[in-house]
């Protein structure tokens, strides 16, 4: 239970398995990615929430989707 606050800890597996409400959120920062056009400026994004609504896990599963959808390489 002291990995509780701190998602980064947590196993991928898990973190997938328990993710809900935000896939919309999710699938709108791996869209920007994947729409970004060469050589124009990067498209910033600001998540802006109170303490524990889930920041940190969502930008998780942003990350595992970029890898799993092969984007990866485009975004730092």
């Amino acid at each position: 239970m002291e990995l509780f606050y701190n998602p980064d800890q947590l196993p991928e597996e898990e973190i997938k398995a328990t993710f809900v409400a935000r896939q919309p959120l999710v699938d709108e920062l791996v869209n920007l990615v994947k729409n970004q056009k060469d050589g124009a400026g990067v498209q910033h994004c600001v998540i802006i929430s109170p303490r524990g609504i889930g920041k940190t896990t969502t930008l998780l599963m942003v990350r595992f989707a970029m890898r799993d959808r092969g984007l990866d390489k485009q975004w730092q």
